[in-house]
Order: C-alpha cells, then structure tokens, then sequence
C-alpha cells in the first residue's frame, strides 16, 4: 500500500502529442477502420439566442449497448498499425513496441484527478513484452451508484449527448441533423502519442468533433484540425457566482488536457434540461488557485506511473497488477492477481498477444 501523499516529483507536461490514427464505433457497437464517425462542429450563430430542447426525441433514442469490451478496439487497432508502433531491431529490444504505456484518455483522467477526488477507482495493468496496458473497472460503489441513478441523474447523460447532437454534422457545411434518433452507441476515437515526462504513452480518447472548412479525407493523421469537447453545466442566474466550480473545472481539464484541447464548449441548462446560452470556457486562464492544482495533479500522475513501472515487472500470462484507490485513507493498494483468461482482470486477449507474436 502506498499514499497518494507520497507520490509527488517534478511537474511533468505532456509533451510531443501526435495524433498517430483513428476509429469508429458504429450504430451497433462495431468497430471500423475508417472516420465514419468523425464528425464536425457547427456553432450557434448568436450565443444568447439559443432554445435548445434536450430532451427532444428523448424516449426514441437508442440506447448504448451493454458492453464490456475493456481496450479491445485500441487493440484491435493496434494490429492494424503495427508498423507505426514497432520498436527498431525488436528481436534485440525488451519493448517490442514503441510506447511503455497503451491504455485510453480515461485512464489518465481519473489519475490527473486523483489529488482532488472523493471517490475510490481501480486500474489494473498487464505488461506484455515490455510495453504496460492499463484499464480502469468500475467500483463496487460505481456500479450501485449506477443501478440506483435517479431519473435526474439519467437524464444529465442523455442531455450532454444531446447538446452534442445540436451542435455536430456529417460534414463542414451541413447543418446538424435532428430529424435522426440521437444513438448513443456512436463514437469516434482518435489514437494518441505522447510523452509524459520521459514515459511514453499511447492512448485512444472518444472526440466530440473538430474544426474544419473541408472534409477529412482517408485518415486523420497529419491534417490540420481542431478538435473540440462540449458539456452541459446547470447554471443559476446569481449576482457575483462562478459560472464553475474549480473542483469540475479541474475535471474538465483532466479530460481535455491529455488531447491538448484548451477550451469546452459548455450548453448553460436549466434542470428541466432546456439551454439558452453557450459559453465557451477557456482553460489556457485558470486562476492561479486552479495552476497550482493541475501541477499537483500532473506531479501525482507522473510519479503513479512510475511507480507502476517499478511494480509491474511480471508478463500477462502469469499475473495481472489491480490497483485499488481509497478516497478515505488515501492510499492505494496493490494486489497480485493469478493470470486466468477467464478472469474479469484479464483484458490481453489471447487473440491480441499471439497475433502480435506471429508478426514480430
């Protein structure tokens, strides 16, 4: 067990972001190759002229599939790009591949914001000829937290996919197109490379959409986009308020930060659900209070990660790494889990492991 206390250093940035690919996840939950997905942003003319209804077509919408697919989709990808990702000579070299991390932005959200949270997490780690993948699992406390939702909170999440609906199209110059149900199971993910400090990184984030006066052609990687995050926030009209609490701001910014965007669009709601104005909410500002948080956020995750490097030296096929955090002691313990392809910590595929033996 160690403290979250203990675990500081250097503020690290995360540096060398290069977009290296990407994905879609289609109506049905099915990975593709391509940008089917990829969608485009299309702002209200007039900020403060809004009316947008997001409960609109609220009970025809299709649902997300129950699903739980862990990093399968970055692996999958990750076959298909292998010669962007293999070490030189990996005969000779400890690490076939190129990043010593592979997880998804989640998994960096929720260590940058660690410092700061009142909720446990878990992350387990695999290691497989030299490179670590990380994958977060929902608590105990999540799951019930999830089975018992009020109707309120069910309906904050069908808003923000909502309010992404208004404001996204097919292409730069069509309007966004309401007249389809809103499908939740849509995504689309962009690959990342990065450094953090001296550790190398590859992780997959799902995009909101990005800026752009002409169509994406064929892949995403070299093109000149800006990508961009939207949110819904309940605002009540108060003399002298913040329009956000540093405590979710400092969240918006672990989930923006690791894919290098530095504003989000924010849809002010009522909590009937109805937005009226839209905010653009720039983070390259933050007070001086929320800069000394996201250094403490960046020294904690930093340091986690090599700590995780000094604890995972086992390969996948004979333990799996759980890490468990404790927002009441804050502290976080490891445990050394059997390996046991039926077990719900293995998330390295047999059918992952030995294709990427047979072509390296």
């Amino acid at each position: 067990m160690v403290s979250v206390k203990s675990l500081n250093g250097p503020v690290h940035e995360i540096s060398n972001l290069e977009i290296v690919g990407g994905y879609s996840v289609d109506g049905r939950r099915q990975y593709r190759n391509d940008l089917s997905q990829l969608k485009y942003y299309r702002g209200p003319q007039h900020s403060r002229k809004i009316y947008m209804d997001l409960n609109k077509d609220k009970y025809t919408r299709i649902e997300k599939l129950p699903e739980s697919l862990k990093l399968d989709f970055v692996l999958k990808w990750i076959l298909e790009n292998l010669d962007r990702l293999k070490v030189d000579d990996s005969q000779n070299s400890v690490r076939w591949l190129d990043p010593e991390f592979i997880c998804i932005r989640g998994v960096l959200k929720e260590l940058l914001f660690t410092p700061f949270t009142n909720k446990d997490w878990i992350i387990c780690a695999s290691k497989y000829k030299g490179t670590i993948y990380l994958c977060n699992y929902d608590t105990e406390q999540k799951i019930m937290d999830n089975l018992y939702a009020t109707a309120y909170q069910k309906d904050c999440s069908i808003w923000g996919l909502k309010f992404e609906q208004y404001l996204v199209a097919n292409t730069p110059h069509e309007d966004p197109d309401l007249s389809v149900p809103l499908n939740e199971n849509e995504e689309f993910c962009c690959i990342f490379k990065a450094k953090f400090g001296t550790i190398s990184l590859l992780y997959a984030a799902e995009m909101d959409g990005i800026c752009s006066q002409e169509i994406v052609q064929d892949t995403i990687v070299g093109k000149n986009v800006q990508f961009v995050e939207m949110k819904t926030l309940y605002f009540k009209k108060l003399k002298n308020c913040k329009l956000i609490e540093e405590n979710k701001k400092l969240l918006w910014w672990a989930q923006i930060y690791p894919v290098g965007i530095q504003s989000i669009i924010c849809g002010l709601r009522n909590m009937n659900g109805i937005i009226k104005r839209v905010e653009k909410i720039d983070f390259q500002r933050s007070s001086d209070d929320i800069k000394v948080m996201e250094d403490r956020s960046k020294s904690f995750c930093s340091a986690f990660l090599k700590y995780i490097k000094e604890i995972v030296v086992e390969e996948h096929d004979r333990c799996v790494y759980k890490f468990t955090y404790n927002s009441r002691s804050l502290s976080i313990k490891v445990e050394v889990i059997k390996s046991d392809p039926k077990s719900e910590y293995t998330f390295l595929h047999q059918w992952y492991t030995k294709t990427l033996k047979q072509h390296i």
